[in-house]
């Protein structure tokens, strides 16, 4: 049970970002905006690294004077695909990054898209349009960004009405489900929308984000934010997964919550136990902070910015 301390603290949490390392940003960012109509919110350029925000915007245009890091980290449109490349390896032709779905098996699963009811063949269809391989299968189109990340295509109910595609949910892989949306719930604030038993893969999932929502089906195969889904497979390794943060297996690098104070915040985690990877004042990036779930995997915590 979170403290009161906590709870105050996560009153305004948003589920802000799932964050991938990619070989070629220029590939990946055009695969994510022509085939899911994804927006790049901020790029972000240092002497070795460069990070692109990519965002779905069902129903609106991002004006240019919103393509900042404030927006990004206001979370006034949920969660952000961060992309981040490091330097040179679009250059290497043998480099290619771990993208979890090979042994050892990695924390990252898939990123999810929905798009509107009978769209999924023309889905289909633009994707192997332009050299992706896509089957379908069990109502989804199943295909793999440039790097080789799965990525699952479902369509809405046909009572929904958004015309667009949208980044519904990011899927990873934990060892125990309950456990791990007891800890999302407790320690990072997040709401359980529901569980879904997948007889296609002997697999449990839990559904989980920052809306608060009561448990609706149609809710949540149409709504337009990003969730995350915790799958917990009936046969897990007994050494877990890999969390995608260390050699030679980084893929997948974290999560992220905004939060209104992120010192205040990580003070109630502490006083819980909370694993830390990094603490506010640590290294050179002062205000922000990375905790660890039960699975070792990071969650970044990011001070909400206001927009003016």
């Amino acid at each position: 049970m979170a403290s009161p301390r906590l709870a105050s603290a996560l009153k305004n949490v948003i589920f802000n970002q799932t964050m991938l390392r990619v070989k070629d940003p220029k590939k990946s960012v055009a695969f994510y905006e022509k085939h899911f109509g994804m927006t790049l919110a901020h790029a972000a350029h240092f002497s070795d690294f460069s990070l692109y925000f990519l965002v779905s915007l069902p129903t609106t245009t991002l004006p240019e004077s919103k393509k900042t890091i404030d927006y990004v980290w206001s979370g006034e449109y949920g969660c952000t695909l961060e992309l981040t490349h490091n330097h040179g390896t679009e250059a290497d032709p043998a480099f290619k990054y771990h993208i979890g779905n090979t042994a050892p098996l990695g924390a990252f699963g898939y990123v999810g898209f929905k798009v509107p009811a009978g769209h999924l063949g023309a889905a289909r269809a633009s994707l192997e349009a332009d050299g992706h391989t896509a089957s379908t299968t069990n109502a989804a189109v199943v295909t793999a960004d440039p790097d080789g990340y799965p990525v699952r295509v479902e369509e809405r109910t046909a009572a929904a009405t958004n015309a667009n595609p949208s980044w519904h949910r990011s899927m990873i892989r934990v060892r125990n489900g309950k456990a791990s949306a007891d800890f999302y719930q407790t320690i990072c604030g997040l709401h359980l929308y529901g569980t879904k038993r997948n007889t296609e893969d002997a697999s449990t999932s839990y559904f989980l984000g920052s809306v608060p929502q009561t448990t609706d089906a149609d809710w949540l195969e149409n709504q337009l934010g990003t969730v995350l889904e915790l799958r917990e497979f009936d046969e897990t390794p007994a050494e877990g997964y890999v969390n995608g943060n260390t050699e030679p297996y980084r893929g997948f690098g974290h999560l992220a919550l905004i939060v209104d104070d992120v010192y205040e915040t990580c003070a109630a985690m502490e006083e819980l136990g909370v694993a830390f990877q990094k603490k506010p004042d640590d290294g050179r990036m002062k205000g922000l902070a990375f905790i660890k779930d039960i699975d070792n995997y990071w969650i970044e915590i990011i001070r909400r910015q206001p927009l003016a």
